[in-house]
């Protein structure tokens, strides 16, 4: 096992693992030294790891956009092939996942001290570029389905450890 996922499984007793989209793309385009310590927490046996279901459609458009030529059933396929567990979004997800993107912007406000000057985006538009990081709506998706199984998660995404330290989320964020 490499020192990196050594460093997660050894912070807590892990038996369960939620992964962000940011850790399985890294995975599938062998981004180093990352992907190899994904890649041992995959084969790593004892370990469940979760998928929440954005996750997934958010690895398939990121890798293809990076040069994946795979299907896109294919790469949905390789990931619940090799174990991983796809967890669907029930009726209270979308609910704190609302919560968390109002919470992530309130943060960032007072954060900032600046409110923000473009109105909020519409779900189907991209994030204004703006210096006050907040959560898209996949990823207040992701760590809602985290929160409600009570599972770490794991990413690369440095922003989700400041809304845990600030006590925004109620789930433990694992860098990787």
């Amino acid at each position: 096992m490499t020192k990196a996922a050594d460093t997660v499984a050894e912070r807590q007793a892990v038996s369960r693992l939620a992964l962000d989209s940011s850790v399985l793309v890294a995975w599938i385009l062998q981004q180093p030294p990352v992907w190899q310590a994904v890649d041992d927490l995959v084969l790593r046996s004892g370990i469940e790891l979760l998928v929440p279901a954005p996750v997934v459609t958010e690895v398939i458009y990121v890798v293809r956009a990076r040069g994946n030529t795979a299907p896109p059933r294919q790469i949905a396929e390789a990931l619940t092939g090799v174990g991983l567990r796809v967890e669907h979004l029930v009726n209270a997800d979308l609910v704190r996942a609302a919560e968390l993107v109002e919470a992530s912007r309130t943060q960032s406000r007072a954060k900032t001290g600046r409110r923000r000057t473009t109105p909020a985006p519409q779900p189907s538009s991209p994030q204004p570029s703006s210096p006050q990081p907040s959560l898209s709506l996949a990823d207040a998706m992701i760590l809602a389905v985290a929160e409600r199984l009570q599972v770490a998660i794991l990413t690369r995404d440095r922003y989700w450890s400041e809304l845990a330290d600030g006590g925004v989320l109620a789930t433990t964020v694992r860098q990787l």
